[in-house]
């Protein structure tokens, strides 16, 4: 799924705004630790703050919310965000988180490892800037999710996230060969402080 998920982000296109204000003086702060089902998303981006703002429009048409949280039969939690911030009537950037959380058994209050190859997983993506793809690297597990609420009666999931993300780029092992994931071990980020209080669908 998580495959499938990032060759669609990928080739996804952005329609235009038709809004001239420049949204990329915005300043953003992070949300309140709550565990209310207020729809809230927000951590630190290494030293910037990232919250979820604007909405991913299309050339065929229509949009989609900026924070979605989906929840399946027990053992499937996914939660996706964005941010898309448009100047002068154009689209000037445009990034996206995505946590995938997998498990042969039921999700419940706690700490998990996320990673790259396995079933859970964390990615942000930003398809403005040359389609730059950040995860978690397998071979030193420094990435983590933590659940302090699921509520399964009023549909709320509450907790947060941190750690470090490498960027993986496309290469090619020979010039025939596929093209795969490969990771930079020289351009990574920090994701600090990362906090959410979501209704699930």
């Amino acid at each position: 799924m998580r495959k499938i998920f990032i060759v669609v982000f990928i080739i996804t296109i952005f329609s235009s705004s038709k809004c001239n204000k420049d949204e990329t003086l915005l300043t953003f702060k992070l949300p309140e630790k709550t565990q209310v089902g207020a729809n809230t998303f927000g951590f630190l981006l290494n030293t910037t703050v990232w919250t979820n703002y604007g909405q991913v429009c299309f050339i065929t048409g229509g949009c989609h919310e900026n924070l979605i949280c989906n929840y399946h039969s027990t053992n499937e939690l996914t939660i996706n965000a964005d941010r898309v911030l448009y100047k002068s009537g154009g689209l000037s950037t445009s990034e996206s988180v995505y946590i995938y959380l997998d498990r042969s058994q039921p999700i419940t209050i706690g700490k998990y490892t996320l990673g790259f190859n396995g079933n859970s997983t964390f990615f942000y993506v930003v398809p403005s800037s040359k389609e730059k793809q950040y995860y978690p690297t397998d071979s030193i597990p420094s990435f983590y999710l933590e659940i302090t609420k699921l509520d399964t009666v009023n549909k709320i999931v509450s907790g947060g996230f941190y750690g470090k993300l490498f960027n993986y780029e496309f290469k090619q092992s020979s010039p025939n060969s596929n093209y795969i994931l490969t990771m930079n071990e020289k351009d990574s980020i920090l994701i600090k402080d990362g906090r959410f209080d979501l209704k699930y669908k």
